[in-house]
This record gives structure tokens, sequence and C-alpha cells, in this order.
């Protein structure tokens, strides 16, 4: 497996490919100001559960450190079914989901 930062211009994205070169994992957003927001990571299911995600993640807010961001946000928008596994997730990275399903993390 290899992850890779493919930002581009103003938009932040990494991407995670199994050995084959199969992207198998991403997460990308951008700032303003001084506020990073995460537009979508994601995890082919046969990935899940082994780090991957948070790995992402890390890396995106090192990225977004690095290029001035103080704080994180988005939004939480669970799609298949796996709302409780979403918030452990985000539980274990130290986010924060307010009551209209904002996520913030300070940087």
């Amino acid at each position: 497996m290899s992850i890779k930062d493919v930002s581009t211009g103003g938009k932040f994205e990494i991407h995670a490919e199994d050995s084959e070169g199969n992207l198998i994992g991403w997460i990308f957003g951008y700032i303003f100001g001084r506020i990073l927001t995460v537009g979508r990571v994601d995890v082919v299911p046969q990935a899940r559960r082994q780090g991957l995600g948070s790995e992402l993640w890390r890396r995106f807010a090192a990225l977004g450190r690095q290029n001035g961001a103080t704080g994180l946000t988005g939004q939480f928008c669970p799609d298949d079914g796996h709302d409780e596994d979403l918030d452990v997730f985000y539980e274990r990275l130290g986010v924060e989901i307010d009551e209209t399903g904002r996520l913030h993390q300070d940087l």
C-alpha cells in the first residue's frame, strides 16, 4: 500500500493505493482563511478497520497545519449504514460533531 499527496492548486488531496495501484482510500478538501475543510474522506469497504482512514486523516490535518490552518471542519454525512462506525472513527481522532452534524477539530 502507498499513500500519496496528490494536492493541486488550492485543493488538498491524499490518496491511498493498494499494491496493484487501485485507489482504496482518499481524503480531500481546501483551506479557507485558517480553516481546513474536509470535502470527503472514504475508504473502500474491504480496506476498512485497518487504520487507513485514521492515517489519511492525520496526514490531511498535518498538510493543513503546514499550510497555516488552525482548525478543521466538515459535515458528517453517513451514506452506507455505518453511522456508529463513523462516530467511533471521529471520536478516536478527537473530532467533535455538533447537533447539526458539523465536524470540529483544533489543529
